[in-house]
């Protein structure tokens, strides 16, 4: 029964173990995406998303209220990132990052 425990120990510790990898994988995917975003890199963005992906923004109107833009394909997401002036500035930080993996799936918030 001692052993059966080590055991239970040993699964549960490499389970977190693999969790924490994924979710630092995540992380760096995210940042990934990011430089390539503030780099204009449509090349570095694409080795980090899926040819069918859809992007989604939040945002406020003049009222306050809060609207979810229509989905934006990766083509027409590419397209509007390349034609920002190269001499307007702009930078997304994130703070801090909470990622939950389930298997395949990592949602980051």
């Amino acid at each position: 029964m001692k052993h059966f425990f080590t055991l239970l120990a040993v699964l549960i510790c490499s389970s977190s173990f693999s969790q924490v990898d994924d979710a630092e994988l995540a992380k760096e995917t995210i940042k990934t995406f990011f430089d390539g975003f503030h780099k204009q890199d449509s090349t570095i963005i694409k080795s980090v998303t899926r040819e069918d992906m859809t992007l989604r923004s939040i945002s406020a109107n003049k009222e306050g209220t809060q609207m979810l833009s229509p989905a934006t394909s990766l083509a027409a997401f590419m397209k509007s990132i390349v034609s920002i002036p190269k001499t307007a500035t702009f930078e997304e930080k994130i703070l801090d990052y909470q990622i939950a993996v389930d298997g395949a799936m990592a949602l980051a918030w």
